[in-house]
């Protein structure tokens, strides 16, 4: 009986294996075929059907192939936005053909997709060395775990620990030629400011809390005007993003450093407006936002806070007045309302998550502050940014 029960079990799992190893070879197959009949069907002109079968491949085989097809049959549309998201979709899924494709709008300048350093990651991403490099680093921190558990520092306040590793950043020597204003985002040194603040720049200082030092470019983004800086020390107080929709009437807070020859080295905040939720492109800077809070030198990089002390977005600048004499030339007469732009706090957040900085924090639901704790909040944060002449 027992040996009747074997043999039964033996044949079981052999039927099985064979079901396994049949079934997968002839699956992968059908996927190509599906793809290859939805390919002739555009080529006959049945462009419709062709996508919605390329579609549900892509969707629910994750098959890079027909997201590349799909790209392809946009950019013969000249649809390019769904051409980019499809052919950028494949770049994702490692799909070398799409990886080549990519570098078109990756690449050329002349491009809204260009991003030459996020390209380079996908590709890096992509390389089979740098997969086992980040392997054997991960069962590294696994091993280091299993054999001891590491306890983190925790700065929640600027204490004499803070100020000791403030204090150990390396001074910089040289002419401040130009300075403008940032924020803390994370409590491990990250800042955010203005691109067009630290352009040029040999060296970079923030003051922080009555703490100076010398500061590193990790990223920028020219087209929104945002740089990311960081310094070799902890940053208790940070600031926290928003992310809610943007709505018009809603009240701002601008913080900075506003011509510093005028009124000093303490921070400023003035109160203002959204004026027009509608997020725009400006020539070749794109994601501003039009707020009535007036903006002056030095106020660039500065936070736009809520009235729950958290980021809306950033200061880039006001609207200049040779734009402006060209809209009263056409009969718009703006007189002298007063306008600044900021750059949408949602676009920045997308920024940082696709360089890959996850350390900061987003707040959704917060009790409404009195303006004096804004500010209190706010110089907690907000950072003077000094540019050293090359």
């Amino acid at each position: 009986m027992k040996k009747s029960c074997t043999i039964n079990q033996f044949l079981f799992i052999f039927l099985l294996c064979f079901f396994i190893f049949n079934y997968y070879p002839s699956y992968s197959q059908s996927i190509d075929q599906k793809r290859d009949k939805a390919i002739e069907l555009f080529n006959k002109g049945e462009t419709q059907k062709s996508i919605f079968l390329l579609k549900k491949l892509a969707d629910k085989d994750q098959d890079s192939s027909s997201m590349l097809a799909l790209g392809k049959i946009y950019l013969q549309n000249r649809d390019l936005e769904n051409a980019f998201y499809w052919i950028n979709l494949s770049g994702f899924e490692c799909n070398k053909s799409a990886l080549a494709s990519l570098k078109v709008f990756y690449l050329n300048k002349s491009s809204k997709y260009f991003d030459p350093y996020r390209y380079s990651q996908m590709v890096k991403k992509c390389d089979p060395k740098y997969q086992n490099i980040k392997n054997k680093k991960n069962l590294k921190k696994k091993d280091n775990k299993s054999i001891k558990k590491v306890r983190q520092k925790k700065y929640n306040t600027i204490d004499n620990r803070v100020a000791n590793l403030w204090s150990k950043i390396a001074q910089i020597e040289g002419k401040i030629v130009a300075h403008g204003t940032g924020f803390s985002i994370s409590s491990n040194g990250y800042f955010l400011t203005n691109h067009h603040v630290i352009n040029g720049c040999l060296n970079i200082g923030i003051r922080y809390n009555n703490l100076y030092g010398k500061a590193s470019l990790i990223n920028f983004n020219e087209n929104l005007d945002i740089a990311l800086l960081k310094v070799n020390a902890p940053t208790p107080f940070y600031a926290k993003f928003n992310p809610e929709q943007y709505v018009a009437g809603e009240e701002i807070f601008v913080a900075g450093y506003p011509v510093m020859e005028l009124f000093g080295t303490e921070m400023s905040i003035r109160k203002g407006t959204i004026t027009s939720p509608q997020v725009r492109n400006f020539r070749n800077h794109r994601g501003r936002i039009l707020i009535d809070a007036s903006i002056a030198s030095g106020n660039s990089g500065g936070p736009v806070i809520n009235k729950n002390g958290a980021i809306r977005g950033i200061v880039t600048g006001g609207l200049k007045e040779k734009w402006i004499k060209k809209f009263e030339e056409k009969g718009v007469l703006i007189g002298n309302s007063t306008f600044g732009l900021m750059i949408s706090g949602n676009l920045v957040r997308l920024w940082l998550e696709e360089i890959s900085i996850r350390s900061y924090d987003v707040i959704e639901k917060a009790s409404s502050k009195e303006p004096k704790a804004i500010g209190s909040i706010a110089k907690k944060f907000t950072s003077l940014i000094e540019c050293y002449e090359k």
